[in-house]
């Protein structure tokens, strides 16, 4: 039986190939050769050749290593998000805070991330005024002493630290004046006439005029003091540290309902001071037990 050579070559191209119109939806296709014999149970349709000739090529060790090295990292960051998100969120909460001027819960706050961020000039400069708003002139003075040196790219940052720099040394008296003070612990008589002579070149310090009023009242000479701190009001109304001191002064004369009342205003523009928080409440108690003694005679 006599077969044609070229019959014989197509038969041969026809069987290698299946043609995807012929393909039966009951077989498994090769997807790289198209062969009707790909291999059960895999994801992939590869005949036995096909996979063969895939696994010849294997992912490189190099790549491998800097592929678990990128997971690690990126793990890592996702355990840092947490983290700076709440600081994010702790500081803006702070800021919002010094808006409503409740200064001593946005220091409570902004205390522990200056802790852990002590070079954020943004962190920095807000707690310092949190804190001179909270009364703590201490804290505020060590962080304005490093600002001092501290370069400031943001020109409204340091316009903020400026502005809370000014306010901190207004009732500040200067080392040198300080030294001769130190040099007469205990002794108010002393330090009284330093300050004098010291205001004859100084008139205007009101550190130093604050200072006077404080010795005098110490020294029972509260009509000199009171003078001296409402003159300081008339020019300053709006300081807090004065107001304090005259408060102070007040209620050791035993002028106590004069004292609750500097110390009510205070509270209605700094709701968390924590000098006049105590004082309006120790005296409203202190009211209401006498109110209530009083009525239990009367029965």
């Amino acid at each position: 039986m006599h077969v044609n050579p070229e019959s014989a070559e197509q038969e041969q191209v026809n069987s290698a190939a299946t043609p995807v119109a012929d393909k039966s939806p009951w077989t498994r296709y090769c997807e790289n050769c198209n062969s009707p014999d790909a291999e059960e149970g895999y994801a992939t349709r590869l005949c036995a050749e096909c996979r063969k000739a895939h696994s010849r090529y294997p992912i490189h060790k190099q790549i491998k290593g800097a592929a678990i090295l990128v997971g690690i990292v990126i793990v890592y960051s996702l355990t840092l998000v947490p983290e700076r998100l709440r600081t994010y969120i702790n500081f803006e909460k702070a800021k919002q805070l010094m808006e409503e001027h409740r200064f001593h819960s946005a220091r409570v706050l902004l205390e522990p991330l200056l802790e852990k961020y002590d070079d954020n000039l943004k962190l920095r400069v807000a707690f310092m005024e949190a804190a001179l708003r909270d009364g703590n002139q201490e804290a505020a003075d060590s962080i304005n002493r490093v600002l001092g040196n501290m370069y400031f790219e943001d020109r409204d940052l340091l316009a903020q630290a400026e502005r809370v720099s000014a306010e901190l040394s207004f009732l500040y008296i200067a080392n040198d004046f300080n030294e001769l003070l130190d040099a007469h612990p205990d002794d108010d008589v002393a330090q009284l006439h330093i300050v004098d002579s010291l205001l004859e070149n100084n008139p205007e310090v009101v550190g130093l005029k604050t200072a006077k009023a404080v010795l005098n009242a110490n020294l029972g000479n509260f009509s000199t003091c009171d003078t001296i701190l409402l003159n300081l009001l008339k020019k300053y109304p709006g300081s807090v540290d004065i107001s304090r001191i005259y408060a102070s002064s007040l209620n050791a004369q035993e002028r106590y309902q004069e004292a609750d009342s500097i110390y009510s205003v205070i509270l209605q523009h700094y709701p968390e001071d924590p000098e006049a928080l105590e004082y309006v409440q120790a005296y409203h108690a202190n009211k209401n037990a006498t109110a209530d003694s009083t009525h239990q005679i009367h029965l």
